[in-house]
């Protein structure tokens, strides 16, 4: 059971789950994109069969790349590992999970429209 959970904070370190959650919500944008446009355009069906192996195998590179790299202030460098970091030093962001003053209010403003699409659709 310890070896998961360093793992899992080896993980959260790296921010790999947050790459990768960035990339599915991706890759559902793109996946939907492509089931509504790609038969409006006459493409095979076999073509979004593709665009989802495409979007799978680019998951796994996701993983991978994430997992070695690390984007900070002063570019993109490779990881370090556990041993040569200290506690809180080389984070590219030290408030980590926090979400400053305007970034709740832009949330706000983005989410409001979809609170209530009910709303919306019966004004029309």
């Amino acid at each position: 059971m310890e070896k998961i959970s360093k793992f899992w904070k080896e993980l959260k370190r790296r921010k790999v789950l947050r790459s990768l959650a960035i990339y599915a919500g991706s890759a559902f944008i793109i996946l939907e994109a492509a089931t509504i446009i790609f038969p409006r355009w006459g493409l095979p069906d076999w073509t979004i069969d593709l665009v989802l192996y495409l979007l799978i195998l680019g998951a796994f590179i996701n993983i991978i790349v994430a997992w070695i790299f690390d984007i900070t202030p002063e570019g993109v460098q490779k990881t370090k590992a556990v041993s040569e970091v200290r506690e809180g030093a080389g984070q590219a962001f030290p408030l980590h999970g926090h979400v400053p003053q305007w970034g709740r209010y832009v949330l706000a403003c983005q989410q409001g429209p979809l609170a209530s699409p009910v709303q919306w659709v019966s004004r029309t």
